[in-house]
């Protein structure tokens, strides 16, 4: 888990056979992270990744689509060019980087503990 600004970088990239073990990730307040890359081969195990408050990244992660194991996926606190492409439909590439993700939500915190949103 990357929190509070725990990562100051602008680009983070998932090298192909790297986090083998790896079930959940969470990347919360990374301000100024702007690109994220998940190579074929990458996190083989992953479950669930959440990004929230990642307002620089206006795209759904590159390779998400290889995240073969991927059940959730949490999108909150975004920039609003991500929350608007997402919600586009069939067509968007964002959209169809994650159509094969079971539970996809995308919302915003409404408190220490409360969301409000929807699941595509």
């Amino acid at each position: 888990m990357l929190y509070n600004g725990a990562y100051d970088g602008e680009a983070l990239c998932f090298k192909a056979g790297g986090f083998q073990m790896l079930n959940h990730f969470s990347v919360i307040q990374a301000d100024r992270l702007s690109r994220v890359r998940v190579e074929e081969g990458a996190m083989p195990r992953l479950e669930y990744l959440w990004l929230e408050d990642c307002k620089s990244l206006k795209e759904i992660p590159p390779g998400v689509e290889h995240l073969s194991n991927l059940k959730r996926l949490g999108l909150v606190n975004m920039a609003d060019e991500l929350t608007r492409t997402i919600n586009g439909g069939s067509q968007d590439e964002n959209y169809l980087r994650v159509k094969d993700v079971p539970s996809v939500f995308v919302g915003q915190r409404t408190n220490e503990e409360g969301f409000s949103g929807h699941f595509l």
